[in-house]
């Protein structure tokens, strides 16, 4: 029996009071940046000192919180990466997405190196010089499965106890099949039989990058060693897990200045949204508007090389009966009659349907396209080299 004498029920009223007028003091956080209408920069890379290793950086605008584009990708920029002791090499626009690619490239370990971007508003910004950091080997990329899901852990050290400081990110690829099989596609209204090798459509692979933030730091252990640090969670039924699945991940090696805006950025971003969630802060970044000193700027330049490491996990390794729930596509069969002065003329009304297989006299099973073409769902129907 639940039993509080009156005492008890005084200290809980008085404590659910305050509760209700925290609730009712608590205001919207609305940072200026995001309010104000401008759009200022934002500057997410990292400068790639691997051999023979290209450097990736995205050029974005800040999204105002009443906005309803959140993506805003700058084009036509021209943004270098220099070092310090000489040398400056260009970057450019990939397919007019935003990011900017170096070509292939070995950078000295020993040099400082920065970023210089001027925009195509003639705006011009540059970020500190960064010191490479050398990254750790991962030692293990393992997967656990529990009551509700798979999650995917890291595990790495350095021996000379002065790394630190991680990141981590992702790419997943997993393989999945249409509802329903066919071996016949359209061109022209007009039947064609598919080349198993290079037009099936039954067998595909997505690929994904990783969305949150993965930090962790050795600071607080009396060696630098990172044991079981969670990445990616599965849940039940994920239909990921249907068939095959796989995740490379590449780790990167922190200052203590990168980690602290990482961890900022992560806490600003997927952390808040109750009473007792850590609080808004203010970014510090490295880069900085030389045109306007006064412009806020979003961003932390560092270097160094990357470590990888890539797991698969089959379905047939999971336990229980893991099996997703697809989406209702409404794939069920219709039959048609063909003309039967040309069977391979397709001229069913709706262009959402397409064959599956003919019958004997002249009929035909269709099926609506969603069903039987897994490119649809936006995967590829080419296995790819590590698969």
């Amino acid at each position: 029996m639940l039993y509080y004498n009156a005492k008890y029920r005084k200290a809980a009223g008085w404590l659910a009071l305050a509760l209700i007028m925290a609730a009712q003091c608590r205001k919207p956080f609305e940072p200026t940046v995001f309010t104000k209408g401008d759009h200022y920069i934002v500057v997410d890379g990292f400068i790639n000192i691997n051999p023979a290793g290209s450097t990736t950086i995205s050029l974005a605008r800040t999204a105002n919180l009443s906005d309803t584009v959140i993506n805003t990708p700058e084009h036509g920029a021209s943004m270098r990466i220099e070092g310090s002791a000489g040398g400056s090499y260009a970057m450019t626009e990939q397919l007019s997405s935003g990011l900017y690619a170096s070509a292939a490239l070995t950078l000295s370990p020993g040099d400082k190196y920065r970023v210089t971007i001027k925009t195509a508003d003639g705006k011009q910004y540059q970020s500190d010089y960064a010191v490479p950091r050398p990254t750790p080997p991962i030692d293990s990329i393992v997967w656990k499965q529990d009551t509700d899901g798979v999650t995917i852990y890291a595990n790495t050290h350095d021996p000379a106890n002065k790394t630190l400081y991680y990141r981590w990110t992702y790419t997943e690829t997993w393989q999945y099949e249409s509802r329903v099989y066919s071996e016949w596609g359209l061109k022209d209204n007009m039947i064609y039989h598919r080349d198993s090798a290079t037009q099936q459509v039954h067998t595909c692979w997505k690929t994904a990058g990783s969305t949150d933030i993965l930090l962790g730091t050795s600071v607080a252990l009396s060696q630098d060693l990172i044991s079981l640090q969670p990445l990616a969670k599965l849940l039940t039924n994920d239909g990921r897990l249907d068939i095959r699945y796989s995740t490379l991940v590449t780790q990167y090696a922190l200052t203590a200045e990168a980690y602290a805006y990482w961890q900022i950025i992560r806490k600003n971003t997927q952390q808040l949204g109750g009473l007792f969630d850590e609080q808004p802060s203010q970014l510090v970044g490295n880069i900085y508007c030389l045109s306007n000193p006064r412009e806020p700027v979003i961003g932390f330049i560092t270097a160094g090389n990357t470590q990888q490491a890539r797991i698969f996990i089959d379905h047939h390794d999971l336990q229980g009966s893991w099996q997703s729930v697809p989406p209702d596509y409404g794939c069920e069969l219709k039959f048609i009659f063909q003309n039967p002065a040309n069977f391979a003329i397709f001229d069913y009304p709706d262009k959402a349907w397409g064959p599956v297989y003919f019958q004997s006299g002249g009929g035909l099973a269709i099926a609506r396209l969603v069903c039987t073409d897994c490119t649809l769902e936006g995967g590829v129907n080419q296995k790819p080299a590590y698969w």
